[in-house]
């Protein structure tokens, strides 16, 4: 879960067929973002001063849990 605590982020997710989602969150109507597993995520800034808070259901594990490459990921 994403929540923008001060300023606007826009949030792009591309699920494994690489179709993509634009979002926007801002601190203004308090909204948030839930994003499932298995999404690849770009966040940008969209404000001068930004601030966010991420919430996780379980302890990440850089090593088996992140994938650096957008090739990589859609090729899972």
């Amino acid at each position: 879960l994403i929540v923008c605590l001060e300023g606007r982020i826009e949030i792009k997710v591309y699920n494994s067929n690489n179709k993509e989602y634009l979002f926007e969150i801002n601190n203004t109507n308090k909204n948030a973002l839930l994003l499932p597993k298995k999404h690849w995520v770009i966040l940008k800034s969209k404000a001068k001063y930004n601030l966010i808070a991420v919430f996780c259901d379980f302890k990440y594990d850089k090593k088996n849990d992140y994938i650096n490459s957008f090739k990589q990921f859609l090729k899972k």
